[in-house]
């Protein structure tokens, strides 16, 4: 293992001293009060509004938290349900978390803390995940985003469908499929065709390393099929194979930043070069989280070591200018791209992995959210759901204040 630079003692400074102890007080009057405000906003809004979800669950875990903490009513958190489900697309177009079949069990699995008469649609969801998956054919080669990804395949089918308690034995074709991605120590299956977005032509040909669309996602899916299957150690072999592939493509860029380019490297040479974005979906925060936490599954200390030193990196190095700062305020605050989802991964090291660093960002980053509460408003009136809108901003800050964490999986976390 590479001798990691260390974090400088300035970060007390810049961010704080650091919350040590893994509980925090409840979540500030006033962001409570917001997410109660924007709950009746998308309850209340007429059939023409433009925070539709479709089959996101961001609405629904926004409620479920709010319920549970006692600042949302459970006639308010019922209406926010009866829209959502109002306005369910009639198709599902994907198994994904976000907007996919992935998406609408965790949103309905949300809504039973409110109303447990939704116990049978969740039952009704599962069976059909079943029947879906029995006829589903995805590409063990030349692979497009619904092959395999978080956000349109089989890892946020597993990672937002599948959960400790219930019968797992409906998502694991999915996870199956995903162990199969990772048969071998190159990961050649999961380099990209040509049936890419053209936005993302970057990724044809190339194997994608990140969480959204890439080896950190399938890593993730494969730590949670580990450790909530009945079977769980089927695939560790395929984890350890796709960490170590990750492991094998960090390097450190020339402000001393520990990290990961969008693709794999494959043996070239880096351009020590801080790749944009660092945030939940790309770069060092969501790749060192994957590491660490699989490494505690794997029982592997190398990963885990990896993971710390690389996020202690990232809050050595941390400007908010530089890796959360974007023209669109959403992208900004949101947990994909922005200050939302780099608080959540500060969160989960500060909680179980007792990283002080990571909880003086986390700190640091709550105070951010909170200063542009007025910003996050306005998102909710156009943007409810859990990657890029409202929903999933609050829905962090809740849980950054002791909230629920069982919605966690969905982005890959607890």
């Amino acid at each position: 293992m590479q001798d990691w630079p260390r974090p400088s003692p300035s970060l007390r400074q810049r961010f704080g001293k650091p919350m040590m102890d893994q509980t925090r007080p409840t979540a500030p009057a006033n962001v409570m009060n917001v997410a109660v405000e924007i709950l009746e906003m998308y309850a209340g809004a007429d059939d023409g509004a433009p925070n539709r979800c479709g089959h996101d669950a961001g609405p629904m875990v926004l409620a479920s938290l709010a319920f549970s903490a006692g600042g949302a009513t459970a006639d308010l958190a019922r209406q926010v349900i009866r829209r959502w489900l109002g306005e369910l697309p009639e198709q599902i177009h994907s198994v994904g978390a976000f907007g996919g079949l992935g998406g609408f069990i965790a949103g309905v699995r949300a809504g039973i803390t409110v109303d447990s008469q939704l116990s049978s649609l969740a039952d009704g969801l599962i069976d059909q995940t079943r029947r879906w998956l029995r006829d589903v054919e995805w590409r063990t080669s030349l692979v497009a985003w619904r092959d395999y990804d978080l956000f349109n395949g089989p890892t946020g089918l597993v990672l937002a469908g599948a959960t400790s308690g219930e019968s797992t034995a409906p998502f694991v074709p999915a996870a199956w499929h995903l162990g199969l991605l990772c048969d071998e120590d190159a990961l050649g299956r999961l380099r990209a065709g040509t049936e890419i977005d053209p936005r993302s032509a970057f990724n044809i040909g190339r194997i994608n390393t990140g969480m959204a669309h890439g080896v950190t996602g399938v890593a993730s899916a494969l730590r949670h099929a580990s450790e909530t299957f009945e079977v769980g150690s089927d695939y560790l072999p395929s984890l350890k194979r796709a960490c170590a592939w990750l492991a094998q493509e960090v390097y450190l860029a020339d402000c001393g930043l520990i990290t990961w380019p969008p693709v794999g490297l494959e043996g070239a040479s880096p351009s020590f070069a801080v790749d944009d974005p660092q945030a939940w979906c790309y770069g060092t925060p969501g790749v060192a989280w994957t590491l660490w936490d699989a490494g505690r599954v794997l029982d592997d200390s190398s990963l885990q070591v990896l993971g710390e030193e690389a996020m202690r990196s990232f809050c050595r190095v941390f400007d908010a200018d530089r890796f959360i700062a974007r023209p669109n305020v959403g992208e900004a605050l949101s947990i994909c791209h922005g200050a939302a989802g780099t608080l959540a991964v500060a969160d989960a090291f500060a909680r179980h992995g007792d990283l002080g660093e990571a909880a003086s960002l986390r700190d640091y980053l709550d105070q951010y959210l909170m200063d542009r509460i007025d910003d996050i408003v306005d998102v909710a009136r156009v943007d409810m759901t859990m990657l890029n809108g409202a929903g999933g901003i609050l829905s962090v800050m809740l849980t950054a204040h002791d909230g629920a964490r069982d919605w966690l999986p969905q982005l890959a976390l607890r």
